[in-house]
């Protein structure tokens, strides 16, 4: 940063911040507005310290308090849809896309969901069934959320990760057939404890890289490593 050389105080980036006890009394500048600074400048505040927010453009910063109660206590009723004028306006919703929340990790359904959009906007899974057909599949299973968590609006896309995966990945193609395996995991002899070792842990996001678009060559060893030692980052 221009000019920091000469600033003759003591100097420290906001990861080595503690505690304000050490600062108290003192002129603090803070350079930046973005999440760490401004924690740092609400602490900072209330110990005793002269604060200074520097920043390169004007910003707002609106209080976290609203009538002796914290601002988000006051905002209770969101509607999670766009304004009309903006719809109109700028954006056009070719389809429904949505995350569904899941009962287990996010991020392997999230991916999963990534896959089935691109293979079906590439061409390179089947057409979508028809609207109609779509629809009475949808409100089956709107049905059966609503019996199982009644009529809450958080649960209105609910899944359950591992079925969910497996349902995605029998459309996509990517569950291993291991009645196959001198096909699709080669030799014979390594691709029968895979099957065991697959078929008797916990789901993992990397079977889906076993066969089928996204293959993945370290997919198989992965899978080893799961069922004998439990997750392992992909080398």
């Amino acid at each position: 940063m221009e000019g920091l050389e000469a600033y003759t105080g003591e100097q420290i980036n906001s990861r080595f911040y503690r505690e304000p006890s050490r600062h108290k009394d003192k002129n603090v500048p803070i350079v930046g507005l973005g999440y760490s600074a401004v924690d740092l400048a609400v602490e900072l505040s209330m110990n005793d310290c002269q604060v200074n927010l520097s920043a390169r453009r004007g910003h707002w910063i609106a209080s976290r308090w609203l009538m002796g109660r914290p601002l988000d206590h006051r905002c209770t009723r969101f509607s999670h849809k766009l304004p009309l004028a903006l719809l109109q306006s700028l954006v056009t919703v070719a389809f429904r896309l949505s995350a569904a929340p899941p009962l287990g990790a996010i991020m392997p359904i999230s991916e999963m969901q990534c896959r089935f959009l691109v293979g079906t906007l590439t061409g390179k899974l089947p057409p979508l069934p028809l609207v109609d057909k779509m629809e009475a599949e949808i409100k089956k299973l709107q049905s059966q959320i609503t019996k199982r968590y009644g009529k809450a609006p958080r649960h209105t896309i609910q899944v359950d990760y591992a079925p969910y995966c497996v349902l995605a990945g029998q459309v996509h193609r990517l569950l291993p057939r291991f009645w196959l395996a001198r096909r699709q995991v080669r030799p014979l002899q390594r691709s029968l404890p895979l099957a065991r070792d697959h078929l008797g842990s916990p789901p993992c996001p990397v079977q889906y890289h076993l066969v089928g678009p996204g293959l993945w060559a370290g997919a198989r060893e992965s899978v080893w490593a799961y069922a004998k030692k439990g997750p392992v980052p992909p080398g």
